[in-house]
């Protein structure tokens, strides 16, 4: 993984200056070739499958282990607390409200 992320221009340029095609270097890492174009030419944002792992094999976007952010999982497992927390019949989120079907008469 470069330690710089680069544009999709930039590793263009490095495919021709190594005399390398785009198709060659996406069979060598298992990819399909429209993929890795449509990574190159902007037509996919590569946020998430095949066109991440693209992205990220290109050098164009971060891997998530070099992500130092750990807010997304963090936020996930909160939410997954709050969700048992309401099939369990308590309050979610600091609500005061009694569960439906515990009213008092």
């Amino acid at each position: 993984m470069p330690s710089q992320l680069r544009t999709p221009q930039e590793v263009l340029e490095a495919f021709r200056a190594r005399g390398e095609t785009v198709t060659a270097w996406a069979t060598q890492h298992g990819f399909h070739r429209q993929s890795v174009y449509g990574v190159l030419n902007g037509r996919v944002k590569g946020f998430r499958g095949d066109a991440h792992r693209v992205a990220v094999a290109l050098g164009i976007k971060a891997s998530p282990e070099d992500s130092h952010s750990q807010e997304p999982q963090i936020l996930v497992a909160s939410m997954a607390g709050a969700a048992s927390d309401e099939c369990q019949g308590g309050s979610v989120l600091g609500s005061t409200n009694p569960p439906v079907g515990d009213a008092p008469p």
